[in-house]
């Protein structure tokens, strides 16, 4: 019973997150992508065993282009984006 009631709240606070995301997004006010990305890494970090995953955005003036999230001992590239399009300019080796 306590494994549903979790299930149940992670479904709720991502529930929320999401039409936090898409309210925000409406208003122009994009900031709360970037945001998304420091909440992703430990959450994708813990699901998927990425252990080194990492923010491609800190430390930088710019977006890193094509991707936001790495995992260079996993051999991972993510791109966390609030759009069902494909906006960011693809990087291939």
């Amino acid at each position: 019973m306590r494994a549903l009631t979790i299930d149940n709240d992670i479904a709720l606070r991502f529930s929320c997150f999401v039409t936090s995301v898409k309210a925000f997004n409406a208003m122009d006010r994009t900031d709360i992508n970037r945001v998304a990305q420091n909440i992703l890494v430990p959450i994708f970090a813990e699901t998927y065993g990425f252990s080194d995953l990492r923010n491609l955005d800190i430390g930088s003036d710019a977006n890193f282009p094509g991707i936001d999230l790495a995992d260079d001992t996993a051999r991972v590239d993510i791109q966390v984006t609030s759009t069902s399009g494909i906006e960011k300019d693809r990087v291939l080796p």
